[in-house]
């Protein structure tokens, strides 16, 4: 029986190091990868079991955290058959990597990431195990094509809402544009609307130089649009000597996350130009509200770097003028190359110590804004300080009054 490879083109390897064949020409069935990646999820952390009652849900709703926190681009036949390639290298010791073979690093960097976000469908898909473990191929396919569905519905609604949102959100914006924007079209927007422009281009290009100007809008060579975007920087400020330095902490980033993840509510409760240290708490409803897309989706109170790639997408794309989704490139913007540099310069931090600190400071303050109410607080120890206060200074009274009786003995 062919593997789920099979149904998937990807090039054959061989290995000097390693003579067992790839996934592609095993006899393990359609959905040993799915197996083998649950039992790495499972590994990772177990859920306490709910014997809750739950409604029916059908795939394609359970689905919309696909292209949030898996996925924005990749489909996912190719993606999972990526990260089985991947865990067979790993299990095996095959060496696809660049030092056999230079060409392959993009490849195995592919792969890897593949592996990590694949690893992550099992958190929102209550019913995967079931699934994959199902024998017949063509249904463990169609159950796959209804994830992807639901996740390319979920993306389009964001879309949708987010050009209304963000337009509104830059309307508002001190000094106020020139032009005001149309909540309901992207015609006005891109790099011909100067506050558009501003935020989408480069920290590597000085927008308020006229001729630099000119040259982005034309498209020049050496002035292309990219995932460095001041939109993306704190205080939409960057130095191109330090590029890491307030990257992806733009509190219009932030609002962007909200609103996908949180609620349209939580992101009015922060100003895109509200200092990124000092942002106001997102206020919580006193009434019982629906579950929030963070808490649907298992996100247990941790900001990932999918969702933060996924976020900085949304919020370029809406400030673009692109007529419609699509994985093309529009006025010189990669959408799918910003995501996957997002989605690296977290995972692909090697063995760099520093590279591997910035990273987890930057997290830890995406947790701070997303989930201010759940992160861990500096210990108090005001109670433990006064009950030894309290316990030496009855001592010091006790040894008093021993010392007098002593005394007039």
């Amino acid at each position: 029986m062919p593997s789920y490879s099979d149904f998937n083109s990807s090039p054959s390897h061989s290995s000097t190091r390693n003579s067992s064949p790839p996934p592609s020409e095993s006899d393990e069935g359609e959905t040993v990868w799915l197996r083998r990646l649950l039992f790495h999820a499972k590994s990772n952390g177990k859920r306490k079991r709910d014997d809750t009652p739950k409604r029916t849900t059908t795939v394609s709703s359970l689905g919309q955290g696909f292209r949030k926190i898996v996925d924005l681009f990749a489909d996912i036949h190719e993606l999972v058959a990526d990260a089985d390639m991947h865990e067979h290298e790993m299990r095996t010791g095959m060496d696809l990597g660049p030092e056999a073979d230079p060409s392959n690093e993009e490849q195995v960097k592919r792969r890897l990431r593949a592996y990590n976000s694949v690893k992550i469908l099992p958190t929102f898909v209550p019913n995967f195990a079931e699934a994959i473990n199902n024998p017949k191929p063509e249904e463990v396919k169609a159950f796959l094509n209804e994830i992807q569905r639901g996740g390319n519905d979920a993306r389009g609604d964001d879309i949708y809402e987010l050009r209304a949102a963000v337009a509104g959100w830059l309307n508002k914006w001190t000094p106020r544009p020139d032009v005001q924007l149309d909540t309901d079209d992207r015609a006005g927007r891109g790099l011909q609307h100067d506050l558009c422009g501003e935020l989408l281009c480069s920290i590597l290009h000085d927008w308020d130089d006229p001729e630099v100007r000119e040259k982005v809008r034309n498209f020049e060579q050496g002035y292309g649009l990219g995932p460095l975007a001041w939109a993306l920087y704190a205080g939409y400020q960057g130095s191109a000597g330090n590029i890491e330095a307030g990257y992806l902490q733009s509190m219009l980033l932030v609002k962007v996350f909200r609103y996908i993840f949180m609620s349209p509510a939580s992101a009015r409760s922060v100003g895109a130009q509200d200092d990124e240290n000092d942002a106001p708490r997102p206020k919580k409803s006193r009434k019982a509200s629906q579950k929030d897309i963070a808490s649907t989706l298992q996100m247990r109170n941790q900001v990932t770097p999918q969702a933060i790639a996924y976020a900085a997408v949304q919020l370029l794309f809406a400030l673009s003028s692109t007529p419609q989704w699509g994985p093309d490139e529009h006025e010189g913007l990669d959408f799918k190359g910003v995501y996957y540099h997002i989605v690296d310069f977290f995972e692909k931090v090697d063995e760099d110590p520093e590279s591997k600190k910035i990273v987890k400071d930057l997290l830890k303050w995406w947790n701070r804004q997303i989930f201010p109410d759940t992160q861990p607080l500096r210990a108090n120890t005001a109670s433990l300080d006064a009950r030894k206060l309290l316990e030496e200074q009855r001592a010091a009274r006790r040894a008093r009054a021993a010392l007098s009786t002593s005394s007039n003995a």
